[in-house]
Formats: C-alpha cells, sequence, structure tokens
C-alpha cells in the first residue's frame, strides 16, 4: 500500500506551485481535485502527447489517486522508463494480491509509430483512477487492470516501427531479445492475466477498425471460441453503435511470435485492435478507447466464465500433453491451413543439463517445470499448461526453437531414457561430387524463394543462378539441420556477372516467404563481399535489413575469381575473413560485430542480385 499522507500533499503542492511559476504545462490541473488531461488532449487531439508530458500526466495520476500504482518495470534499449500501471479499488492492489487474484492487461504502442494505442491507455486508466460508474467500481474491486502504456518508448519518441535497435518487437514474444518484450513477459509470467488487449495501428482508413483474436492452433479452442465471440458479439457491435465500421484484421496468421497469438498460447483471452492511420487522430485514439471499455464490459458481464474457460483451458492443455492426445501444429492457424504437424506428439522432451541452462530464462519466463533425470539429463513434460510453447520452444521443427530437445515418446520409466549427449563439434564438408550433376544437391533445401539451384561437373560444383527477378534466395543444408548458438561455416566461391554483391553465406537461417504476407519472414546472420571492395556482417530479421559491421579487404574485389570465405558466430561475437584462393588465409578476422539477437537457424549459400550467377567448389560447416 502506498504512503499517501503528508508526502502525497507536499509533493502534489509542491508540483502545483511550481507549474503556477512558469508557463503552464499540458496535462497539469490547477485543482488538485480535478483529473489530470493528456497533452492530446488538451490540443484537442491535433498532436500527440510528448514524452515528458507522458512522464508528468503519470506521476499526476499516480499522486492524485489511491486506486493507481506506478512503477517502472524496465527500461528500454535507449535507457527510456517502461512503467506499470495498476489499478483497483477502493486502491491499488500489491503485486502479491494481484498474483493471488485476478487482472487483465492493456498493452499500447509496441510499434512506436503507431500511437493511439498509447493515448487509449493514458486516457482510460485516468478515467478509472477517478470512476464513480458502478459497474467499472465493481469491476475494479474484484480484478486489477494493468497497463503497459507505451511498450515501445524509443519507438515513439522516434515515431518509428522498431524499438531502437530497429527490431519489430511484435515478432519477438517467443525468442524476447528485447529489453522491451522481456519486460512485457516478465508481466504476462508474473500476474498470468485472464485478457491481454495489443492496440496497435494499420495503413489506410476502411474499415474504421480492424481486430482479431489469438490465431495459432496449439491454443485451446473453447479459449478461442470466447476470444472471438468477445470481439464479434461485443466489441464490434460496440464499436459499429458508435457510428464506426470494423472488420477482421487480415494479416494475423497463428505466428507464435505475435503478442496476440502468445496471449492464447499463455491461455489468455486476446484481442488485437488496428484503427487506420487514415483516419483522423481523434478518431483513432476513440476507436480505441471504445474497443477498451467494451472489453471490460465484456470482461465485467462474463467475469466467472472468463475464470472457469481459463482454468478449464489449463487443464486440458495439461491433460492433452500428458495422454499424447492432440496435435502440435508448427504453422498455419484457425484460417490458414498447416503444412507442418505432428500428429503422434511426444510426451516430452529431453535435454542434457548444459542445454538447459542455457534456455533456462524460457523456462523461467514461461513458468515451465521440468524433472531432474539422472546427472545429466533435465526432462520437460508436455502434461502441463504451457504444452501450448514447449515445443515451440524445444523441438527442431519448429521455426524459431531455442534448443533441439529430443522427443520423448513413452515417459512411463523417465530413469530408462537415454539422456542426449553434451554437445560436442561437429564437421560436415562438400564438394558436390557425389552429388548428381543437373540437380540440387541430395539433402539441401531451397528457402524463402524459389532458386536456380544445381551441381555442375568438372569441376564438381554448385551453381547458383538469381534470374531476373531477383530476391533473396538461400539452400539450406539439411544434414547440418538447425544450429544454435556457435557455428562456422566456410566456403570457395566464384561470382559472374554480379551486381553490387559478389557473394553471400548465411547462418541462423530461418523463416519462410511461401506463405502469406504475415507469416512471410526472412531471417539470417549473413556475409557479403561487395564488388566496392568491402566485407560485410548483416542481420535479416523478419525481411528487415540491418548492416552489423563493415570492413575493407586489402585486395581488389572482382567476378571471375576464386575466393575463400568464412563466417563465425561464437557467443555473441560474429566474424568473417575473405581472402583470393590460392593466397595464404589472414591470420586475423577483417570483419566483427557483436549480437545475439537470432537464437539458431540453418546454414547456407545465397544470393538476391538479378542475374548473378554463384558457383561454390566447397562448403564446410
Amino acid at each position: 500500500m502506498k504512503n499517501r499522507g503528508f508526502n502525497k500533499f507536499i509533493s502534489v503542492f509542491m508540483i502545483v506551485l511550481l507549474v503556477m511559476t512558469m508557463t503552464p504545462f499540458h496535462g497539469f490541473a490547477e485543482d488538485s481535485n480535478e483529473r489530470p488531461t493528456t497533452g492530446f488532449e488538451d490540443r484537442n487531439a491535433e498532436s500527440w502527447t510528448t514524452f515528458d508530458e507522458e512522464q508528468l500526466f503519470l506521476q499526476q495520476v499516480d499522486e492524485m489517486s489511491e486506486r493507481v500504482r506506478i512503477t517502472q518495470t524496465g527500461t528500454s534499449h535507449d535507457g527510456k522508463p517502461i512503467h506499470l500501471v495498476r489499478v483497483g479499488y477502493p486502491e491499488a492492489p500489491s503485486d502479491e494480491e494481484i498474483a493471488d487474484g485476478r487482472n487483465m492487461v492493456i498493452v499500447g504502442t509496441q510499434h512506436g509509430r503507431e500511437p493511439s494505442g498509447r493515448e487509449m491507455s493514458l486516457q482510460l486508466m485516468r478515467d478509472l483512477a477517478f470512476t464513480e460508474d458502478e459497474q467499472l467500481i465493481d469491476l475494479m474491486s474484484k480484478t486489477s487492470i494493468l497497463f503497459i502504456p507505451p511498450a515501445n518508448p524509443d519507438g515513439r519518441v522516434n515515431n518509428t516501427r522498431g524499438n531502437a535497435q530497429g527490431i519489430n518487437m511484435n515478432r519477438d514474444h517467443l525468442n524476447m531479445k528485447t529489453p522491451e518484450v522481456q519486460v512485457i513477459a516478465e508481466v504476462l509470467n508474473q500476474f498470468d492475466p485472464d485478457i491481454i488487449v495489443d492496440a496497435h495501428e494499420r495503413s489506410g482508413t476502411n474499415p474504421h477498425l480492424e481486430m482479431q483474436w489469438p490465431q495459432n492452433l496449439n491454443m485451446d479452442e473453447e479459449l478461442r471460441d470466447l476470444s472471438i465471440e468477445m470481439i464479434e458479439e461485443k466489441v464490434a457491435d460496440d464499436v459499429e453503435d458508435e457510428g464506426y465500421t470494423t472488420g477482421p484484421y487480415p494479416l494475423g496468421g497463428g505466428d507464435e511470435r505475435f503478442l496476440g497469438n502468445m496471449a492464447g498460447l499463455r491461455n489468455s483471452l486476446g484481442i488485437l485492435t488496428e484503427p487506420g492511420m487514415g483516419n483522423s487522430y481523434a478518431d483513432r485514439a476513440d476507436m480505441q478507447m471504445i474497443a477498451a471499455n467494451s472489453v471490460l464490459d465484456f470482461y465485467h458481464e462474463n467475469f466467472d466464465r472468463i475464470k472457469e474457460v481459463r482454468d478449464g483451458s489449463k487443464e486440458r492443455q495439461a491433460t492433452a500433453g500428458a495422454n499424447m492426445s492432440e496435435p502440435i501444429y508448427f504453422d498455419g492457424s484457425d484460417e490458414l491451413e498447416p503444412t507442418k504437424v505432428e500428429e503422434n506428439p511426444a510426451c516430452g522432451y529431453m535435454l542434457h543439463t548444459s542445454h538447459a541452462e542455457k534456455i533456462q530464462y524460457y523456462l523461467d519466463i514461461f513458468s515451465i517445470e521440468t524433472e531432474r533425470v539422472g546427472d545429466d539429463g533435465v526432462f520437460v513434460s508436455m502434461g502441463q499448461p504451457m504444452r501450448t510453447v514447449i515445443p515451440l520452444l524445444l523441438d527442431e521443427r519448429a521455426g524459431y526453437s531455442v534448443a533441439g530437445g529430443t522427443p520423448v515418446h513413452d515417459c512411463s520409466n523417465l530413469e530408462d531414457l537415454e539422456v542426449p549427449p553434451e554437445s560436442d563439434p561437429q564437421q560436415y564438408s562438400t564438394t558436390f561430387a557425389d552429388d548428381e550433376a543437373g540437380s540440387i544437391p541430395e539433402d539441401w533445401s531451397m528457402m524463402w524463394k524459389e532458386g536456380n539451384w544445381s551441381v555442375r561437373e568438372q569441376p564438381s560444383r554448385l551453381e547458383n543462378y538469381v534470374d531476373a527477378s531477383g530476391g533473396r534466395r538461400l539452400l539450406s543444408w539439411n544434414d547440418v539441420g538447425r544450429k544454435y548458438d556457435d557455428v562456422e561455416v566456410a566456403g570457395l566461391v566464384r561470382s559472374n556477372g554480379a551486381g553490387s554483391t559478389l557473394l553471400q553465406l548465411h547462418l541462423h537461417a530461418s523463416g519462410d516467404t511461401s506463405r502469406e504476407y504475415a507469416l512471410a519472414t526472412e531471417n539470417s546472420y549473413y556475409i557479403d563481399l561487395r564488388s566496392s571492395g568491402s566485407l560485410r556482417i548483416n542481420r535479416l530479421f523478419d525481411s528487415s535489413f540491418s548492416n552489423l559491421a563493415s570492413a575493407s579487404v586489402p585486395f581488389d574485389t572482382e567476378g571471375g575469381k576464386w575466393y575463400q570465405v568464412v563466417f563465425q558466430r561464437e557467443g555473441t561475437a560474429l566474424r568473417a575473413k575473405v581472402w583470393p584462393y590460392g593466397d595464404e588465409e589472414p591470420n586475423e578476422w577483417q570483419v566483427t560485430a557483436e549480437d545475439n539477437f537470432l537464437v539458431g537457424g540453418h546454414v547456407g549459400p545465397g544470393h538476391f542480385d538479378a542475374e548473378t550467377l554463384n558457383e561454390w567448389a566447397h562448403i564446410g560447416v
């Protein structure tokens, strides 16, 4: 409970006195009993609330209402505070009381250039702090309403979609590499909310507001049905009653990295809101407010039912995992036919203790229970509520898994199970001499986009021709498979007809561009040798390019010559070097970078410049 006495009076008095001696600051009320207002409201929705105005507004509401408690719960990449707002009645509950009781969470503005969700969060928390509405007071007396007003303060200040690292946070809710998403995950894990509201915006105007429910196929069906009911039979009706049009958000899909889908995987109801940015500022914020208030109404009207469905969801997931009675989906959604389905799921996954230690953060942040087996084994049973997430984290077939656990199909006697060995260095090498000429080499697969790959003879080599359409292509080595942590890739390659890029070599590659837009992704670390004479280390994340480091090489780069190239990841270090074939290998790495964003993936050569021909005489891993 907050100390609300003399300190509160002095704090408010000093703030008001200070403001009275200087030019009025948006959001301050002359009367301490008057409700605070945002800069957005003060300027009649002509411009968004500034960062400084937001900080002052939060301070005011926190000081002026016993119902509200606000703390800094984390820090953005650039050091800005991320606040957690707790609202309850008659006073703000402690974190222990919230965790032991019921709550819902509203996350505003994951994407920095989508500010209406943050405006809604600020206004709604203020309204709840001072409301006399009997229904809202009754709801707040039974549950807590939590807000993370701007989940991405750096992006909001910079008016960018991504955070200060240039990362789309709403593609990070499984691997959780951004500090902002880690804050969200800690809140969700600690408080286990009944409902998660994820407030975004989209381009366009019509319909005015699009919405979506969690679509990942691993979530509980009854829970999804209740989320759909909340959106289609409650929120949509309330929004339309206010004169706006609504429709489903068409670009969702079942991607487990989206917060909207992670809501369902965490056994919570979920709603994604997407007003069109072609509408006025006022309308965009108004639609968010109508939708959020409608969710509160639904929560109040279905309070006991929501608990019943959520409790049942956790029980059904644990039972299905223990009985191996439900399939596991590695792609697809309730609207998109899955292509990777495990009809005979494991009852659990076995890890070596060293592997479990490396991913302990994920086990903790999802409250996944484990069991020690012998001296070196850690068993993760599927018979628990987070069955929804376990295979997405531990199965190599999952697109964004963090470890390669061994699937177990008989869990009757764990002591008899073989524990996977601690990883020893593995080596792979090919000159393509044993592969059939004129076709793709055996046990290699095209990723991202169809390419023109074939084995040639005299000398034996892998040929890659990028046709006139261009676009990123990659050939991954299935024998090597999905690799985590440290890996080194080497090759001998010649380039002809190249544009600005002579060659590309990838590691930790993942993603698929053959699916519909929302699921189309390209992720990897890769090096390229440029015709300008520079060697670069780059990162692809969600098809977004970032150059991590670049250095000039001590020789002239040109097409038609053979080059040896090495690309290595060790811990967070990325290193590369390249030299003309026949020359002595450089003793030092020519370019280095630090990054730890991509967790794992495949290795292989790639390219994207149209009408480029690459010939790989050797690849080693």
